[in-house]
């Protein structure tokens, strides 16, 4: 069982030799009646504080605690007859390598910049997140003995299941990974929202299997193939729900003034009622007809920002927050709605991190 501390997870004590005795034992246990598993997956809970006592300190940083028991537990599998590799991650504060790379050659380990900027590639210097996380992989493919994977977040849990289209920056992330020496690559994904972000499931999937995949055409054949006659507008409402998604909603740092997004939001349902009216029959309508309840939802999600940023009463703000409840869990599991993706709840942790929202 997983202790917490508040709701964050705690990964277990790295430093105390019984605790990490167990777990290997437990593993080895567990791969012996399960032959069929070749590769296993270390990876720490979501989100987890690492110890601070004396003793882990004393082992260095995450990133090299990680590297001391992923040859720990190598050793044990060796010991052990057990042929499996260890496949562990590089993920939200360890994504640093570390001084020491002494592991495996058989090992791989996962990239997960979580912590990245979706709207441009990583490799854009001009993003100090990304600046900081791609020099983070180059290090990692500089000294890492064995194969060095990317996890993304393209269709990322806090964007809530807005509208996010990004088949471009896909193609390009998956060019650059592949030019500087990863071997791989996948994507997190929810079935309750697919449809919502299918757009990019289905970029990441094709570009990761051409090697000059071209996003632009690519982008131009789904939009007709799924959406048939209403393509031309379903591109601008996907255009603009993205923009309104990364500028205003799920960001922590708002983008020019929220008055500014009301004439996008007026843009986004005018291309959606155009997309509905001009729409032809069988799956393209239902595919427009899915989706069409989400550009209601960016509008109230819009209005729930502008009432925190005007100081709204509490009273005013819970209103805005059950006409959101109401209206997504109508859609839950449905292919467009994730239930568990309150907005709402992403605007406050926000606002507890004094992050500043500008007036409308």
């Amino acid at each position: 069982r997983t202790a917490h501390v508040g709701r964050r997870p705690l990964m277990f004590e790295t430093a105390n030799p019984q605790a990490v005795a167990t777990f290997e034992e437990n593993v080895v246990a567990y791969l012996k009646k399960r032959p069929e598993i070749r590769v296993f997956q270390l990876w720490p809970p979501d989100g987890c504080i690492w110890s601070e006592s004396p003793e882990a300190r004393a082992l260095g940083s995450p990133s090299e605690r990680m590297r001391l028991l992923v040859g720990s537990l190598s050793r044990a599998f060796d010991a052990a007859g057990l042929k499996p590799r260890v496949e562990f991650l590089a993920y939200q504060g360890y994504t640093q390598p570390p001084k020491n790379m002494n592991f495996p050659k058989e090992t791989i380990v996962d990239f997960c910049p979580i912590r990245r900027t979706y709207e441009f590639p990583l490799d854009d210097a001009a993003v100090p997140e990304n600046r900081k996380l791609n020099a983070d992989l180059r290090g990692w493919l500089a000294r890492f003995p064995g194969q060095v994977r990317e996890y993304s977040y393209y269709a990322r849990y806090r964007w809530c299941s807005l509208p996010v289209a990004l088949p471009t920056e896909i193609g390009q992330d998956m060019k650059y990974w592949r030019r500087i020496g990863e071997v791989g690559a996948s994507i997190y994904s929810e079935p309750g929202n697919w449809l919502a972000l299918e757009v990019n499931h289905l970029a990441f999937a094709r570009a990761l299997w051409e090697k000059d995949f071209d996003a632009e055409g690519w982008y131009h054949r789904y939009l007709r193939a799924r959406f048939g006659n209403a393509a031309e507008p379903m591109a601008r409402y996907f255009s603009l729900g993205t923009r309104i998604t990364f500028g205003a909603l799920a960001t922590r740092r708002l983008t020019g003034r929220l008055s500014s997004y009301n004439s996008l939001l007026a843009q986004a349902k005018q291309a959606m009622h155009e997309a509905s009216a001009t729409v032809s029959g069988g799956s393209a309508r239902w595919a427009v007809e899915k989706l069409a309840w989400q550009v209601d939802y960016v509008g109230l999600a819009l209005q729930l920002r502008e009432a925190e940023a005007a100081g709204n009463s509490p009273e005013q703000v819970r209103a805005l927050e059950q006409k959101i409840q109401t209206l997504t869990s109508a859609h839950a599991n449905d292919g467009t709605y994730l239930p568990g993706n309150r907005l709402w709840l992403m605007n406050h942790r926000a606002r507890r991190r004094r992050v500043k929202i500008q007036g409308a």
